[in-house]
């Protein structure tokens, strides 16, 4: 699929160059509300992760739902793990990444990368066939002028995918040194994107089995100066694999197929697809 994107992003890019087989790039890279660390760390345990599976196979069934034969433009997509599980299931996906190192693992997935930050200039106006914003948009400030940019990019009845953490009650130190902004609720992730142009379609809760866990070892804690997290290991330390992790995923498989035909009310993370509507 990568002569495909290559394709795509020649027809539509805009202050973009291509420098090596499959990987674009631009001169003005500003920074990003994310630890550089992260990238080499989540590289070391994605494969492995239940996590990152089991929200893997969350996205793709709801791109295969609504948009299977666009392609994604995953913007902000660090290492590039869920354009890959995309790929995996035949869906062509663009990784779009401001971090060099997070890009460069992509680069080496066999993903085609943009290494840039999305701007409105990046690319052509209303020429996006979907975009996907996974654990993206709680690192922006002004998460609706985002959003507003996102529509402007993508084309009449384009699909919009986005992934959050949910729940500001849920708010711990992990947030802080990942650089989060907020915790989402349904209604606002709603709300933010129908006041950016799109007509929200769905939103469902999802790793509903772990809130409790995520209450316990981590909100609690960081309320009363218990936990501290000074590194990316520390970050990642609930991702990992082993019988509790297997226990886990199998769990989680009654959820996936719950979500397939239906919402979950709760959940530590968010799910919403959202169209641009058609002239």
């Amino acid at each position: 699929m990568s002569n495909r994107s290559d394709e795509l992003l020649r027809k539509i890019g805009r202050n973009i160059r291509n420098v090596r087989a499959n990987f674009w790039t631009t001169s003005d890279i500003p920074s990003v509300s994310y630890p550089g660390e992260a990238h080499a760390a989540l590289a070391r345990v994605e494969e492995g992760s239940f996590w990152f599976r089991h929200r893997n196979k969350v996205i793709c069934a709801a791109v295969e739902c609504f948009s299977a034969n666009a392609t994604v433009f995953e913007i902000g997509g660090g290492n590039g793990f869920v354009s890959l599980g995309l790929e995996r299931r035949g869906v062509s996906a663009i990784v779009v990444e401001p971090g060099i190192d997070g890009a460069n693992v992509a680069a080496t997935r066999g993903l085609t990368v943009v290494n840039a930050a999305f701007a409105p200039d990046l690319f052509a106006t209303e020429s996006l066939p979907a975009i996907g914003l996974f654990d993206v948009i709680e690192h922006i400030p002004d998460d609706h002028a985002f959003l507003a940019d996102c529509a402007r990019a993508m084309e009449p009845g384009g699909y919009i995918y986005i992934a959050v953490p949910a729940h500001q009650f849920l708010w711990s130190v992990d947030d802080e040194y990942a650089g989060h902004y907020r915790r989402y609720g349904r209604a606002q992730l709603a709300r933010v994107l129908k006041s950016a142009g799109f007509d929200v379609l769905r939103t469902t809760a999802f790793f509903s089995l772990l809130v409790p866990p995520l209450l316990a070892l981590r909100t609690i804690p960081s309320r009363f100066g218990w936990r501290n997290v000074s590194s990316a290991d520390e970050a990642f330390d609930h991702h990992g694999s082993g019988i509790g992790a297997a226990v886990a995923e199998k769990m989680l498989s009654v959820e996936l197929s719950i979500i397939k035909r239906g919402n979950l009310p709760f959940g530590t993370s968010l799910l919403a697809v959202a169209r641009k509507p058609s002239r």
